[in-house]
């Protein structure tokens, strides 16, 4: 990634959510009734590659693939 066209640090924000539910439904009902408007719905798998520098002081920086899933 780096050879082919650098790399810049910049600031991103991604807000998750995991929790293990016994049953689904009450929340999907609790969303389609509030005032969020879903855009998109993707599922994907991520497979995420970190690359470490000899000085930690570098940071390190994240490579992630993801594997879109059909919805059905």
């Amino acid at each position: 990634m780096i050879a082919i066209g650098g790399a810049t640090e910049a600031e991103s924000f991604e807000i998750q959510l995991k929790v293990r539910l016994e049953d689904r439904a009450p929340v999907i009902e609790a969303i389609h009734r509030s005032q969020i408007e879903i855009l998109h719905y993707r599922h994907y798998h991520e497979f995420d590659t970190y690359f470490s520098f000899d000085d930690p002081a570098q940071g390190r920086i994240r490579y992630r693939e993801d594997e879109l899933i059909d919805n059905k």
